[in-house]
């Protein structure tokens, strides 16, 4: 019985997996906040963590 809780598995340790989760994130031009790339929203190499701040940077930004 000795061995049941004298050893855990570390499912949830970062460093144990593959290096293929990790994700490149990107800042959202309007808010500043970091979101993975794949789920970004993108205009000409810019990146928006949302439908709305796109709009509303392009409403103020672009002519």
């Amino acid at each position: 019985m000795k061995g049941l809780l004298g050893e855990r598995r570390r499912h949830d340790d970062p460093a144990d997996g593959p290096a293929s989760l990790s994700q490149k994130m990107v800042k959202c031009r309007q808010c500043g906040v970091h979101v993975p790339e794949n789920e970004a929203f993108q205009h000409n190499n810019m990146a928006f963590c949302s439908q709305d701040h796109q709009r509303q940077y392009l409403e103020h930004h672009e002519p």
